[in-house]
């Protein structure tokens, strides 16, 4: 549904020019110029991919297309990239985004997320407080009220299928999207008990395509476990000798000398490097989908680095800068 006011047609009639027209009502004008993409069968589709803290990159990856005048006709999100791709596509500019991630540092995280914890039947946080900041932003819209059409990617834990959601309340969906197994308690919606969609579809480009786009563009934050920043490799790569002397860099000193058993990596970081591969190799699978996907380098972040949003960012903005040329070549209006 295109939004009309009668300062459109106003403005048209004292200036006869679309231009002036739509300055009274940008989003009149952005959605008209969908619906001719619609139309001309040159739609641009992008899906954000999964990776908490890492998802931050996809906020660059928006202010490089707003600046360069490449247009989002469909978007899709798993995971962090659901609460990013939801935000777009309810009306907040990139920059606004940029803001709200800004604003969410460590003390935030220990202040809200800790106050969530749940007797550990099926997650160890209930998720409410992840909802309620969810719904700060989402209010009670449903997909139907969004600016430009919406899904995100969830897994039925109970079956192991893929369950695109894009109907119904939004706040409720992108929840759903965002509930690592274990750590947060699954979520009933229409009968299932849903959580991360990065178990199933880390980037969801299929989705875009299915929603209508014809151009795809996908942006991919999956890498190879021993790649990620983690306990589990910087123990790999560290040289001793060559870090201060610390409680940590004691405890590695003593690695060789301790038990197998204190050795070994602990729950938690099995429980993620599991899911890292499984993510990647997911991801693996289905690169050719889209036309173009851009892979922010973010070897040296961790997932829970939620605090280095700015650093993120950037290098979401380096990976689509690097990709603009293959990005214009796709748009009719930007060829020669």
């Amino acid at each position: 549904m295109i939004p009309w006011s009668e300062a459109v047609s106003e403005a048209y009639e004292r200036e006869s020019k679309s231009e002036s027209a739509f300055s009274v009502e940008p989003k009149a004008g952005r959605a008209l110029a969908r619906l001719a993409r619609r139309i001309g069968g040159v739609q641009v589709g992008l899906a954000l991919g999964t990776g908490a803290a890492l998802g931050h990159a996809t906020i660059g990856v928006l202010k490089v297309l707003k600046r360069e005048g490449i247009p989002v006709d469909v978007i899709a999100g798993t995971s962090m990239g659901s609460i990013i791709a939801g935000c777009y596509a309810a009306g907040y500019e990139p920059e606004e985004i940029e803001e709200l991630a800004l604003r969410i540092d460590k003390a935030w995280v220990y202040e809200n997320l800790f106050w969530d914890l749940t007797v550990p039947r099926s997650g160890i946080f209930a998720g409410d407080t992840l909802l309620r900041f969810i719904r700060s932003y989402m209010g009670s819209r449903e997909f139907a009220d969004m600016d430009i059409p919406f899904a995100c990617v969830a897994a039925d834990i109970e079956t192991g299928e893929e369950v695109v959601l894009k109907q119904g309340r939004v706040a409720e969906a992108i929840r759903a999207s965002c509930g690592l197994p274990i750590i947060f308690e699954p979520i009933q919606l229409s009968g299932r008990w849903l959580v991360d969609g990065g178990l199933v579809n880390p980037v969801p480009t299929r989705v875009v395509a299915d929603m209508g786009a014809d151009i795809l563009l996908a942006v991919n934050l999956t890498m190879p476990a021993g790649e990620r920043k983690s306990k589990v490799t910087e123990r790999h790569n560290a040289r001793l000798l060559d870090r201060p002397l610390t409680l940590e860099s004691l405890r590695q000193a003593a690695m060789p000398v301790l038990p197998k058993a204190f050795r070994a990596p602990n729950l938690p970081e099995v429980f993620f490097q599991m899911i890292y591969t499984m993510e990647y190799e997911v991801a693996q699978s289905r690169l050719d989908l889209a036309h173009v996907t851009m892979f922010p380098d973010l070897k040296g972040f961790s997932w829970t680095e939620l605090h280095r949003a700015g650093e993120i960012i950037r290098a979401g903005e380096r990976a689509a800068e690097e990709a603009l040329p293959r990005l214009k070549a796709l748009i009719p209006s930007f060829r020669p």
